[in-house]
């Protein structure tokens, strides 16, 4: 059985409830009065006439020969009951009902000297008059429910209306409507409604002046964590005009790759801080091959030094759109875990048309970790202790809000292959 959760329906079905148990039980007790009337006050007026007429008989025997509208009376002398109808021969002793052609007759009997008077009464007037008030009975109760249940239905829109008003203004609040919900003035401390919503104004203003300060903190911190990035791309790019030594240009330009991601990076955080929709100027179409260049060149040094071959394969030149520092995160933190982690010297990137896929060879991740592989802070297993741990999380978290499907799979026969489908 479903179970009923709308407060309308609730209180629909509390109102047919109680006019069900309480239509039942003045049912219940009107049948037992029937029933009552029948056994005990029908039953004293039939023996109260059947006492009359012996009375009668006393004085005048040609009573039993006067025509009779509701009953039949039959006399027996001695033990010759040849002339009484056949249903009445058998009879077991005490018995004071009999059925003649499936309608029920009351039977008294007395003893009077040596004679035995049958008493048989017509009790169809009587039934007939039982059976129309018990279907008054049940009709006045199929209109008590009924009833009932409409007036429940009437009732409980009346009763829900604040609560539907209630509903409606906290629905539209902060969007283009009111902030704050109006309270009925005639409302006073035992008005519950008016306390909810002078609750909910409360909580909506606590959660606007946090969302506030959270707005203007990452404002703050952008602009902030920028100004330096920029101070030191600047310096960098002086640097290397100034210098000439090959070695020198190298460090500099490492200097100036970690400029880079540190920007991607601060840009990506504070996208995940702040509501989207803030960021919808920022959204541009993004080729993923030049993503996929800028993030190789920025992992160089470990392919270098590890012996990596990084293998790029396109069968289109997808672009996207979306904030460019987003798609750098998401494609950069999954070719920077497959560099760190293989131990194989190739790692072959896939560009299709709707989809990025990168193969590494490496020893693959255990089963028993890959489903909290996305998690915060989880590094996996077996792996070295350097790293926060937050890469892959952000990676999902991306994904998710752009509607991206992450395809992971990883054994240790064939190494980690992560498919991100846009």
């Amino acid at each position: 059985m479903t179970r009923v959760r709308s407060i309308r329906g609730r209180l629909v079905l509390a109102a047919f409830t109680l006019a069900t148990v309480v239509a039942s039980i003045f049912g219940g007790g009107l049948y037992l009065a029937f029933e009552t009337a029948e056994d005990k006050l029908y039953d004293d007026h039939i023996i109260a006439d059947v006492d009359a007429f012996m009375t009668t008989y006393d004085y005048d025997a040609g009573i039993i020969e006067l025509p009779r509208r509701n009953f039949s009376v039959y006399v027996v002398e001695g033990s010759d009951t040849s002339n009484l109808p056949d249903y009445l021969h058998g009879l077991e002793p005490g018995t004071d009902e009999v059925f003649i052609d499936g309608v029920e007759f009351e039977l008294q009997t007395r003893a009077h000297g040596t004679q035995t008077f049958y008493f048989v009464i017509d009790e169809s007037e009587f039934e007939e008059f039982e059976n129309a008030l018990m279907i008054a009975m049940f009709t006045i109760i199929f209109i008590v429910i009924a009833g009932s249940t409409w007036a429940g239905y009437v009732v409980a829109d009346r009763i829900i209306l604040p609560l539907t008003n209630l509903s409606r203004q906290v629905g539209e609040m902060g969007l283009g409507g009111s902030n704050s919900i109006d309270l009925d003035p005639e409302g006073g401390p035992d008005d519950e409604i008016t306390n909810l919503a002078t609750a909910i104004n409360g909580y909506h203003g606590r959660i606007t002046e946090l969302l506030r300060r959270e707005h203007e903190f990452s404002a703050d911190v952008s602009h902030e964590l920028r100004t330096p990035i920029m101070v030191v791309q600047g310096a960098t790019e002086l640097l290397a005009k100034q210098l000439g030594s090959d070695g020198t240009n190298e460090l500099v330009m490492r200097i100036k790759r970690g400029c880079f991601h540190m920007t991607t990076l601060t840009e990506a955080l504070l996208y995940l801080a702040r509501d989207p929709e803030s960021f919808k100027d920022m959204v541009e179409p993004v080729s993923v091959k030049r993503v996929i260049e800028t993030q190789i060149a920025a992992v160089s040094d470990v392919v270098d030094k590890k012996g990596i071959t990084v293998n790029v394969e396109e069968s289109a030149d997808t672009t996207i759109h979306t904030i460019p520092a987003v798609i750098e995160i998401v494609i950069g933190n999954i070719l920077k875990n497959a560099v760190k982690y293989t131990d194989q010297n190739v790692i072959n990137i896939f560009v299709e048309e709707d989809e990025v896929v990168i193969q590494d060879y490496g020893p693959g991740i255990d089963n028993t970790v890959q489903a909290a592989l996305f998690d915060r802070f989880n590094r996996g297993q077996n792996r070295n202790s350097d790293g926060s741990g937050i890469g892959l999380a952000l990676v999902r978290r991306f994904c998710e809000q752009y509607g991206w499907v992450i395809d992971f799979r990883s054994d240790r026969e064939t190494g980690t292959r992560v498919a991100v489908a846009f």
